[in-house]
């Protein structure tokens, strides 16, 4: 059988021949060696180029086998294509594209400059050298638009990027004072946390592999967890907990920023909200304690939240049933509500998640953002129709009557509930509530909590008392 092919049992078979290592001559009548790669600056990149010539075989191979395309729909031409669904690379492609967008973001990195850096440091000696000082107790100092010109074209030599941020644009937003002038502390500090978005832009772009614009859920934790070790108020957390530091941390980016419940946060969002505000926050050590107490990334909450969850884990399997989560906040939740947390959200063996339990406690702790007033109304709407009929409110409302410690007490019947709770959102329609309805109301906290924990509601109705908000 000659090298290049032969028969094998009456069939055909084509031999391919793989590249050689560099200290060895191809075969004569082979395919001809790689051509050599130079100057690159990684190494994976060179071996995935030398590996050129056998991919090629193979794609002609694979190309000739394939089975044929269908033909385009005849509608293809007239109603144009709403949805092209983004090839996923493979193989060499998307190893270089990976190692590419590294070496991209390493070099933006090192042009980038940040807060301790001279340039930055040299750009406040310059607007000080040319700002005008007011004279008062406050010792302010003022710039008007020209100064601030020549302050950019002296700073440009050193970091144009930092000079783009010193444009009229800039000084137009700013408060300006009776002579036109603007602030310089107040410039600096507009440059400096400008340069530290970049950075974080950065930052968030190299986990973003597929380098679409969003991070999922595993991306967000990498990034998390990568995190940890450069965050002071994060300093005590032992390296055993740094996992499920990542899947706590990483739920509230989710909760309020996953606006299509797809698993993917958009970048764009990410920056502009206020939790990715409130998890930079634990880069300064003297935060003060009460601020460092509420935060939701701090070591305080996530021991105190994690120790409840243990605690309501009584058979430490991992996971939550109904009568376990029942003892949540002290045991406020009604039955109805329970039966349709396990009905509407991802059960494993009719048990809830690590995930599921974080979604309720921040529900329950930000109790008038947008989004946990929907999670809340999902539950309420029995029927998945996104919508709150006087059934649904009537049949949470006897989950309330029902509960053991209301068992005593002289409670309102559904029908008033209901006219209330319509009164409070005032839909277009009296014979449901839209849950868009129920959050633009300004009410849709309170309509929730009164139907689903019985705390909420005996703080709603002894709201004009001098004790509201204890419970008899």
């Amino acid at each position: 059988m000659e090298p290049g092919g032969g028969t094998q049992g009456g069939v055909e078979v084509m031999v391919l021949a793989l590249p050689t290592d560099q200290g060895q001559q191809p075969q004569p009548g082979g395919p001809p060696p790689p051509p050599a790669v130079e100057n690159v600056e990684v190494d994976l990149i060179e071996r995935a180029l030398a590996d050129t010539t056998t991919l090629t075989l193979f794609q002609q191979t694979a190309q000739h086998y394939a089975p044929p395309q269908a033909t385009p729909h005849p509608s293809f031409a007239v109603i144009p294509r709403l949805f092209t669904r983004k090839p996923v690379e493979t193989g060499i492609n998307a190893t270089i594209r990976n190692v590419a967008r590294d070496i991209h973001y390493q070099r933006s990195m090192r042009q980038m400059v940040s807060e301790p850096d001279p340039t930055v440091q040299k750009l406040w000696e310059l607007l000080q050298a040319r700002s005008r000082a007011d004279g008062g107790p406050s010792d302010a100092l003022w710039l008007n638009y020209e100064q601030m010109l020549a302050c950019r074209a002296d700073i440009a030599k050193e970091c144009p990027r930092v000079a783009t941020l010193l444009q009229a644009s800039t000084f137009m937003r700013m408060h300006r004072n009776d002579r036109g002038e603007v602030s310089a502390h107040t410039l600096i500090d507009i440059i400096v946390r400008q340069v530290t978005l970049w950075q974080i832009r950065l930052d968030l772009c190299s986990y973003d592999f597929i380098g679409n614009g969003e991070l999922t859920e595993i991306e967000l934790q990498s990034y998390i967890r990568d995190r940890i070790d450069v965050l002071p108020l994060l300093s005590t957390l032992v390296k055993e907990f740094y996992e499920t530091y990542a899947v706590y941390a990483s739920r509230k980016f989710c909760f309020f920023l996953d606006r299509h419940g797809n698993g993917r946060v958009r970048l764009k969002d990410l920056m502009q909200s206020d939790v990715l505000m409130e998890f930079n926050k634990l880069q300064f050590s003297d935060l003060p304690e009460d601020a460092e107490r509420t935060n939701w990334f701090s070591v305080p909450c996530v021991s105190v939240i994690h120790d409840d969850w243990t605690a309501l884990d009584v058979d430490e399997s991992g996971l939550l049933d109904e009568t376990e989560l029942a003892k949540y906040g002290h045991g406020g939740f009604t039955k109805p509500f329970i039966t349709r947390v396990f009905q509407y959200c991802q059960t494993y063996n009719g048990e809830i998640d690590y995930k599921v339990y974080l979604d309720i406690v921040l529900a329950t702790m930000y109790p008038q953002r947008p989004e946990s007033i929907r999670f809340l109304a999902h539950m309420l709407d029995v029927d998945d129709r996104g919508r709150i009929t006087p059934q649904n409110v009537e049949f949470f409302w006897n989950g309330v009557l029902s509960h053991p410690t209301m068992l005593d007490q002289d409670l309102p019947d559904a029908e008033s509930i209901i006219n209330e709770v319509f009164d409070m959102v005032n839909p277009k329609s009296r014979e449901q509530i839209t849950i868009a309805e129920l959050v633009n109301s300004g009410m849709g906290h309170t309509v929730c909590g009164i139907l689903i924990d019985v705390k909420s509601f005996l703080s709603y109705d002894n709201r004009e008392s001098p004790d509201a908000g204890q419970a008899p």
